[in-house]
């Protein structure tokens, strides 16, 4: 990878931190930051204690293994063939984690997934992977938008407070990596400007801060770990009922024009 390539996603910065909140006993979350290439997810696991905490770095170890190769290609690969080719290793997660539980004869073995994959032909382009609830917003000033849709029962039955749910069907969530030898995701593209900040979380997070919340702490953070770290206190300073994990992006002055990409893989 040359210095040219590792510039196009320099003008974002990003902070990182992962907890085990107040009433769990293991963190089954994990994350995976590959700056160079402009890639960064968050994947929340399930099942239990060992299994949880199998699946969500089984994610991440497939990612691992795949987002460095994009570095062989100068100039580099387009963003649609980088979302395919990330959504391929979500598919392997979901494959290997199946096999796995099937073997151990477990059921409910799993996670989430969400990732961020900015466009290295367009540095105001970003576009959002994931499957479950683990969650993507974007803060533009006093704004907050959430860009991923929840796959879960209480997004399909249009609540926002899942305290309106019978309890069997609270955090209950429609897709999964690992549940099936494939996992369906979905792409959702946004736009950056300088001055935005883009969060990558678990629901550890978005079910202990309210929306509102999380602007204002990342509006009065000096720096994207500063978010992270005042974005995971709060969250347990609220009960920390679950993990709690965020990948925080600070986008800075984004640069103009097109830049050359491979047209195809």
């Amino acid at each position: 990878m040359t210095d040219e390539t590792a510039k196009r996603f320099s003008h974002v910065k990003f902070g990182v931190r992962t907890d085990v909140g107040r009433r769990r006993k293991n963190n089954e979350d994990s994350h995976g930051e590959w700056p160079d290439q402009g890639v960064f997810c968050v994947a929340d696991g399930m099942g239990g204690a060992q299994d949880g905490e199998v699946a969500s770095r089984a994610v991440v170890e497939s990612l691992s293994g795949l987002v460095p190769r994009f570095s062989r290609f100068d100039p580099p690969v387009a963003q649609p063939d980088r979302i395919k080719a990330l959504a391929a290793g979500v598919d392997a997660a979901s494959a290997w984690i199946k096999r796995y539980a099937d073997s151990q004869g477990k059921k409910g073995c799993g996670s989430t997934f969400v990732g961020v994959a900015l466009d290295p032909a367009d540095a105001a382009k970003a576009t959002a992977l994931h499957a479950g609830d683990s969650r993507v917003y974007r803060i533009r000033g006093k704004k907050i938008a959430q860009i991923t849709r929840d796959h879960s029962v209480a997004e399909m039955a249009g609540v926002k407070d899942e305290r309106q749910l019978n309890p069997m069907f609270r955090s209950m969530i429609l897709r999964a990596v690992g549940v099936k030898s494939q996992v369906e995701t979905e792409e959702t593209p946004f736009d950056l400007r300088e001055g935005d900040w883009v969060l990558i979380c678990s629901d550890g997070l978005s079910r202990m801060v309210e929306d509102p919340e999380l602007a204002a702490i990342c509006a009065a953070a000096p720096n994207p770990q500063a978010a992270a770290d005042a974005l995971v206190d709060r969250a347990n300073e609220l009960g920390g009922k679950d993990n709690v994990t965020v990948v925080a992006l600070r986008v800075g002055a984004v640069p103009q024009g097109p830049r050359p990409v491979r047209a195809r893989l």
